[in-house]
C-alpha cells in the first residue's frame, strides 16, 4: 500500500514538472507540404508522433493477424470436411454391417471425397454394390480406388477376383488371380482363391504345381487338401494320353495319400491295363489289396489279361479266401482267373458260388457264357434271362403261361 502511494506521489510530481516545462518553453514545430502547413508546439508534435507510432504498430499487427487467419480458415474448413467425411463413412459402415447394401454404398461414395482414405471407401462401396447385385457399379468403384491410390492395387485385385467369382466368371477371375500371384507370390489368400478357381475350371495342369504350396502353407484343413489332391490327380489321369509312360508320369507326380486311395488306384489300373501295363498293375493291385480290401480292385485283379503268371495270380487270389470266404466279388474274380488258366469246371464252381452269395447281372453273364461254351444251352439261356432281369429291374407284371398265345 505504501509503495503504491509512493508511485502516485512520483507520478503527480512528474506531471507537475512536465506541465511546468511545457509552459516555460513550448517549442515550435512547422510541417509544410505543397499548400498544406501544420504549426504546433514541440510537445504536441511529440504526442502526435507517439500516436502515429502506436497506429502503425496496431496496423501491422492487424495485417499479420489477417494473413494468419487464412491458414486458420483453411484448417478450420479442412477439419469440417474431414469431420463430415468421417461421419458419413461411419454411417456407411453401420449400414454395411447391417446389410443395407444400397445405402451403405451410397454413403461410402459420398464420404470418399472428404475421407482420410478414399480408396478404402471405394473398396467397401464396391463390396456393398457386389452384395446388392450391382456388378457394374462395383467395378466402377474398384477402378476409382485403383486410380486414387496405387497402393490399393492388391486389395482392388482381390476384390475384383471375388466379384468375378460371384458372377460366375471363373476363368476371368483365375486370370486376375494369376497376375496377382506373380506380384505377390507369398500371399496365401491369393493362392487359396486361385486354387479354388482352378479346381472349378478343372485346370489340373495349372493346379498340380500349386498343391505343393498348399501343403507347405497348410491351406485349408487336411480333409479339404486330400479332396483337392485327389481331384487334381484324377483329372490329370483322365486327361493323360493312353500310353504307359504318360500314365506313370501322372502316378509319380501324385502324393502318397492319393496313391493310397483305393478309388484312384482302381482308376489308374483300369487305364494302365488298357495301355498294356499288366505286370506292374498286378503288383500294385496285390499290394493295395493287402493294405485295404476293395471290391473294384478285386474285380480288376480278375480281368487282368492272361499271361504266363496266370497260375500265380489264381493262387494269390485263392489265398484271400481265408479272410473273405463268401465274398461275391472275390468269387467272381476267382472264376475269371480260373478261366484264364483254362480250368472250366473250377471256373463254373466259383461263378455259381458267387451267384449264391450275391446274385449280380455280371455274374449271370459270366456263368451263362461259360455254360454256353460247355454246350449247356438251356442253362445258359436261363442265366442270360436272369441277368437281363436283374440288370433292367423289370416291373412285376402278369405273364402268359407256356403254350398260351
Amino acid at each position: 500500500m505504501r509503495r503504491m502511494f509512493l508511485w502516485v506521489i512520483i507520478a503527480l510530481l512528474g506531471g507537475v514538472g512536465l506541465v511546468a516545462l511545457i509552459e516555460s518553453d513550448p517549442g515550435y514545430v512547422l510541417l509544410s507540404y505543397e499548400n498544406f502547413t501544420l504549426e504546433t508546439s514541440i510537445w504536441v508534435g511529440l504526442f502526435l508522433l507517439l500516436l502515429l507510432n502506436f497506429a502503425v504498430y496496431g496496423l501491422l499487427r492487424l495485417l499479420r493477424r489477417l494473413m494468419a487467419s487464412r491458414g486458420y480458415l483453411s484448417l478450420w474448413l479442412g477439419d469440417r470436411r474431414l469431420a463430415r467425411g468421417r461421419r458419413l463413412t461411419g454411417f456407411g459402415l453401420i449400414n454395411y454391417m447391417e446389410g443395407n447394401w444400397a445405402r451403405a454404398s451410397r454413403e461410402l461414395v459420398r464420404a470418399a471425397e472428404d475421407s482420410d482414405s478414399p480408396a478404402v471407401n471405394y473398396l467397401l462401396a464396391a463390396r456393398a454394390s457386389r452384395a446388392n447385385g450391382e456388378n457394374d457399379k462395383a467395378e466402377r468403384y474398384l477402378a476409382a480406388a485403383e486410380r486414387i491410390d496405387a497402393k490399393a492395387t492388391k486389395a482392388v485385385g482381390i476384390s475384383r477376383a471375388e466379384l468375378l467369382l460371384d458372377s460366375g466368371q471363373t476363368a476371368a477371375a483365375a486370370q486376375v488371380l494369376e497376375g496377382l500371384r506373380l506380384a505377390y507370390p507369398k500371399d496365401t489368400r491369393i493362392l487359396g482363391m486361385l486354387v479354388r478357381a482352378l479346381h472349378v475350371l478343372g485346370d489340373w495342369q495349372k493346379l498340380q504345381p500349386l498343391m505343393a504350396e498348399v501343403r507347405k502353407f497348410e491351406l485349408f484343413d487336411e480333409p479339404q487338401r486330400q479332396v483337392l489332391d485327389l481331384a487334381t490327380c484324377t483329372g490329370l489321369l483322365q486327361d493323360a494320353d493312353s500310353d504307359v509312360a504318360a500314365l506313370e508320369q501322372v502316378w509319380n507326380g501324385c502324393s502318397e495319400s492319393v496313391r493310397a486311395d483305393a478309388g484312384f488306384v482302381a482308376a489308374y489300373c483300369d487305364r494302365a491295363m488298357t495301355a498294356g501295363a499288366t505286370v506292374s498293375i498286378e503288383k500294385l493291385l496285390r499290394r493295395t489289396l493287402k493294405q485295404q480290401w476293395n471290391a473294384e480292385l478285386v474285380r480288376l485283379y480278375g480281368v487282368i489279361l492272361p499271361g504266363k503268371d496266370a497260375g500265380k495270380r489264381l493262387a494269390v487270389a485263392e489265398g484271400w479266401l481265408k479272410k473273405h470266404p463268401n465274398d461275391a466279388d472275390l468269387l467272381l474274380c476267382l472264376g475269371r482267373l480260373a478261366l484264364s488258366n483254362k480250368l472250366w469246371g473250377q471256373a463254373r464252381e466259383y461263378f455259381e458260388k458267387a451267384q449264391g452269395s450275391r446274385p449280380t447281372a455280371e455274374g449271370n453273364a459270366e456263368l451263362a457264357r461259360l455254360l454256353f461254351s460247355l454246350g449247356m444251352r438251356e442253362k445258359s439261356a436261363q442265366e442270360y434271362r436272369n441277368g437281363l432281369l436283374r440288370h433292367y429291374s423289370l416291373p412285376d407284371l402278369p405273364q402268359p403261361s407256356a403254350g398260351q398265345t
